[in-house]
């Protein structure tokens, strides 16, 4: 809530004794008490279902009594009867201050959200915040007069944090003057739209005639009669004849941006979500004309699933075109940290949501608070059928403004979408006149459109716009000088505004946050669980599609489930690390979970593929040929692999003559490293040409400050980290060894009250240097980083993201670049110059500093809020270090990459697979194998390198036909096989085959 923008806007306006004086007694004059309920309460701990509220033991309760500290929920019952003549009103609301969100319930399930102040409106409104419901909502028997409901509350605390006991404050039912509050209204924006008017309208004098007819009403309104209070209005009805309005048209959007966690738990998003559609339908009813918009289709499958009734509801309002279904995607989730496939399937479950339950489309991506968008999303949104994108979190750049407002963006392969962010740079908008007028005036594109589009309404827990906004928006399109305001859906303004992509700006490459990057490395166990089951969700589609092949079920419902968790645990501000402890440790118990689900499912498909005979194997869930050695069960195996296949391991007797491992140095065949006395890599040397690839220390464990970011710990790091010496991990002991075919290192360093232990591996015939380390964290503000100088250092930096790598700067002379001092990478980072590169590699890391010859890989952070145990524990992670000759792209990098982030799949039983097809194409992988809804086999393949390029596609199973689809499997072209296939720069294909045998 911007309470200091809006007293810039309103306070100081409406303060003036004239205005302020009339509007006060407005306010008194709208509201008169006629009856006290009786209040009885059920406290608990956690949330009780409605369906339950019979049961419980309510005690008599009071206003000013406390029911409730942090996070603490209640259940109020209130009963009154109206006396004969009240029955008769229709004007009779209810008004509840609970110091806390609540809502309210009749008999039949839930009614309207009750809410704190949670954006300046609320101040402003003739009741404060949402505390109001018309009694004819709830409804009363009429011939006794006896009024019953009950309000669901919680105490959420403000800011993550305690604000101490909720009380309640006041309860009682009063008649409601609405010709009062209409009045109040038209003075209220009629006055604030004067002091916001453009200048061609006050060069017109429609300033001074508006500041007359506001003079002449307010003179009129004396005691607040009935004959005054409509005088004053038909006076003011001068006032609002929509002339001298400039060419320009605000689309309002009725909005209510919610975390699906943040500072309170998922269970109470929940009930911030009922509150949120309750107060939605309200407005609706209000005026038939409003749009609100909800972007998650997760939302709506809770209403669903636990409120059957209110998803009624809002499947009518839907069908109306009063709720627009925005988006396409799960969640509004983070975009640097899924990995591809995940993206794509936030699309792909989005979608089918909406149609599935509503019969709807939506051409539009709309996650306005995402903490920066990777360059491969264009074309996984074009490809899944979205090509308009509404964001405004690029507003909040802190020293490179944003150059646009609508613009072209052109993503890593060169597919473009149409993107606006709204010019007040605000996704809560106070649809104010002051907002209005700021629009219009701050749009970049102003002369290429004439229309902007307008979120407004308070979000996360807000309930969205409340009476305030509602009564404004159809005022200030009748008022002159403002720009035209209209109630709009998402998908109207962007059809309008497509009309003219051709003339927008365009812009290529990442849209890169110049904020917010401790995301990228904050609560670093739940970003490991989300990569570790990403991996476990691949594997097991993968095998279950290969299973479904021999006649096996396709575990379809269960791998549904299984994925709609991991995208909501995927939301922008859960998997980023910028929640509460609460929503950590649920996670945690989440994750476990959802590994042992899938875990599951790779074991019951794999049972599909075994023999009796006890004969170890190794399967490859890869689409690289691997082969070398492997420790299983205390004994070394040497393996050999296809893609996507088993293959037997055979045992060996350990007497390699390639292995060295003593005091300070370990080598294999190909690397030869030492160590210094600080147990850090200080030599890199490749035993083919003697080259020795360390610039200075390779692989060093650093302490850093990591300041207090307020109000934005967990979020920001403090650019100037840098300046302050790091303090590198005490050496505290070192361990040379050789274990059968790799020589070890095995470190351990301490600092403060934290230790680490670092086993350093070459293993025969790896390129490589693997490090696999465990962590005991216990420091507060401070970063673990692990920092690299290559001897070669180019001025960029070739990172790793999903389907493809981009550039990106390591200089740090113009003003982006130092911006940039933070970036994240998925599986490596490489610097290359003189014809030789190193390359860091990582399994759950995404956080690097590449500038100035260092590559720092940011392990571990330790902010307090909102999370005051944030990283704080034990840890595991691996990094590898793989020097390379020639360019990353020319090297065996690709192939590192997805080596070090999956793991063999090692059997006792003898092991069968083959793999379903075979790509053979310089730079093209198969990425991804799943069995498709209407019982095809799809595979997910990609461009890696960025050359356009061919690839031999092989299918080894019986098939029926083959064809080319978009990422959800529509629009398919047949394709002829054999055959090639052509690949643009980064470009991904999704093949969709029919076989003889489809999974079911």
């Amino acid at each position: 809530m911007d309470f200091s923008a809006f007293i810039g806007t309103i306070w100081q306006q409406i303060s003036a004794p004239r205005y302020g004086g009339v509007l006060n007694k407005l306010k008194k004059s709208a509201y008169k008490k006629i009856s006290q309920p009786a209040i009885a309460c059920f406290k608990s701990s956690e949330p009780i279902p409605f369906a339950e509220v019979d049961k419980l033991k309510f005690q008599p309760f009071s206003v000013g009594d406390d029911w409730g500290g942090f996070f603490d929920c209640a259940w109020f019952e209130f009963t009154c009867t109206l006396n004969a003549e009240d029955r008769e009103k229709d004007n009779l609301v209810v008004i509840l201050n609970l110091s806390g969100e609540g809502c309210v319930y009749n008999g039949d399930g839930p009614v309207q959200g009750l809410t704190n102040v949670m954006q300046s409106t609320d101040l402003f409104q003739t009741v404060i915040a949402k505390r109001m419901v018309p009694l004819n909502r709830i409804g009363f028997d009429k011939t006794s007069g006896e009024v019953k409901f009950w309000v669901d509350a919680g105490n959420n605390g403000r800011g993550g944090k305690s604000t101490g006991q909720a009380s309640l404050k006041s309860a009682a039912l009063y008649e409601c003057r609405e010709d009062c509050v209409a009045l109040y209204y038209d003075i209220m924006t009629g006055y604030l739209a004067c002091r916001n008017m453009n200048a061609d309208a006050i060069a017109a004098g429609e300033k001074k005639r508006v500041t007359a007819l506001l003079a002449k009403a307010i003179s009129a309104v004396g005691r607040v009669s009935l004959e005054e209070v409509k005088k004053a209005r038909y006076i003011l009805a001068d006032m609002y004849t929509g002339a001298a309005k400039p060419n320009f048209t605000i689309h309002a959007v009725g909005h209510a941006h919610l975390d699906l966690a943040w500072l309170w738990p998922i269970r109470e998003t929940k009930r911030k979500s009922v509150r949120t559609f309750t107060n939605a339908l309200y407005n609706i009813e209000k005026n038939p004309d409003y749009v609100f918009g909800a972007s998650q289709p997760q939302q709506f499958e809770w209403m669903k699933n636990e409120y059957p009734a209110l998803f009624e509801k809002i499947k009518v309002a839907i069908a109306n075109g009063n709720i627009e279904a925005q988006g396409g995607m799960w969640v509004e989730p983070d975009t640097n940290i899924p990995c591809g496939e995940s993206l794509i399937r936030q699309f792909y479950y989005g979608k089918r949501f909406w149609q599935e339950e509503f019969g709807k489309e939506s051409n539009m991506l709309w996650v306005p608070d995402v903490f920066g968008y990777t360059a491969a999303l264009p074309q996984i949104m074009k490809k899944c059928g979205t090509d308009n994108f509404m964001t405004i979190k690029l507003s909040w750049n802190a020293v490179n403004k944003f150059p646009y407002h609508t613009f072209n963006w052109e993503g890593l392969d060169g597919s473009r979408v149409l993107v606006h962010m709204p010019p007040e740079g605000d996704y809560n908008s106070t649809s104010s006149p002051h907002a209005i007028s700021k629009i219009e005036k701050n749009y970049r594109e102003r002369a290429i459109s004439d229309i902007a589009l307008m979120p407004f309404g308070a979000g996360d827990g807000g309930g969205g716009p409340g009476e305030y906004s509602v009564s404004v928006i159809p005022r200030e399109e009748k008022l002159p000088g403002l720009p035209h305001v209209k109630f709009s859906t998402g998908e109207a303004f962007f059809k309008e505004l497509a009309e003219g992509k051709d003339r927008y700006p365009s812009y290529k490459g990442e849209l890169y946050l110049e904020k917010h990057r401790g995301t990228y490395t904050t609560q670093a166990k739940n970003k490991r669980s989300n990569r570790l089951t990403e991996r476990f969700l691949h594997n097991a589609e993968w095998l279950s599609a290969l299973a479904s092949l021999n006649g096996k079920p396709y575990p379809r419902e269960r791998l549904d489930k299984i994925w709609k968790e991991v995208l909501l645990y995927q939301f922008h501000d859960i998997l980023p690390g910028s929640s509460i402890n609460r929503v950590y440790a649920e996670c945690k118990i989440a994750y476990k979970r959802l590994r042992s689900e899938t875990g599951t499912l790779i074991e019951e498909a794999l049972r599909e593929f075994l023999g009796k005979e006890y004969a170890p194997s190794a399967v490859n869930p890869i689409g690289f040929k691997r082969k070398g050695f492997i420790k299983k069960d205390e004994k070394w195996y040497i393996y050999d692999v296809a893609p996507y296949s088993s293959g037997r391991l055979r045992e060996c007797t350990i007497d390699s003559k390639k292995i060295k491992a003593e005091n300070n140095r370990i080598e294999n065949d190909i690397l030869s490293v030492v160590f210094n006395d600080k147990g850090q890599v200080v030599e890199l040397i490749s035993k083919a040409d003697g080259y020795d690839y360390a610039g200075g220390v390779i692989a060093a464990p650093r302490i850093y400050k990591d300041k207090k970011n307020h109000p934005y710990d967990a979020w920001d790091i403090d650019k100037n980290y840098v300046k302050i010496p790091p303090h590198d991990m005490k050496f505290t002991s070192g361990k040379a060894y050789i274990d059968g075919y790799a020589a070890v290192m095995e470190n351990t360093y301490v600092y403060g009250g934290s230790a680490m232990t670092v086993r350093y591996v070459l293993t025969e015939g790896v390129p490589y240097l693997v490090a696999e380390c465990t962590v005991g964290w216990h420091e507060s503000h401070k970063m673990l980083r692990v920092d690299f100088y290559p001897k070669n250092f180019g001025d960029e930096v070739l990172c790793n993201i999903q389907f493809g790598n981009i550039l990106r700067s390591t200089r740090t002379v113009e003003s982006i670049e130092k911006e940039q001092f933070e970036i994240p990478a998925h599986k490596w980072v490489d610097v290359t110059a003189n014809g030789r590169g190193l390359a860091v590699l990582n399994d759950c890391k995404y956080g690097h500093r590449v500038k100035d010859g260092l590559i720092s890989l940011n392990c571990l952070r330790s902010p307090d809020y909102p999370d005051k145990t944030a990283d704080r524990g034990d840890h595991r992670f691996t990094f590898a270090v793989y020097p390379h000759v020639g360019a990353a792209m020319d090297s065996d990098l690709l192939k590192a990459g997805y080596e070090v982030n999956n793991p063999l799949i090692l059997t006792d039983k003898s092991a069968r697979i083959l793999p379903i097809a075979e790509v053979v194409g310089d730079g093209v992988i198969l990425e991804t194998v799943l069995a498709t809804a209407d019982g095809g086999v799809a595979l997910r393949i990609y461009e890696a390198k960025g050359r356009p390029s061919r690839a031999a596609l092989k299918i080894n199973i019986r098939y029926e036909s083959v064809a080319e689809t978009d990422m959800l499997f529509k629009n398919p072209s047949p394709l002829s096989i054999p055959g090639d296939l052509e690949f643009g720069a980064f470009e991904v294909k999704t093949i969709v085959i029919t076989p003889m045998v489809k999974p079911e």
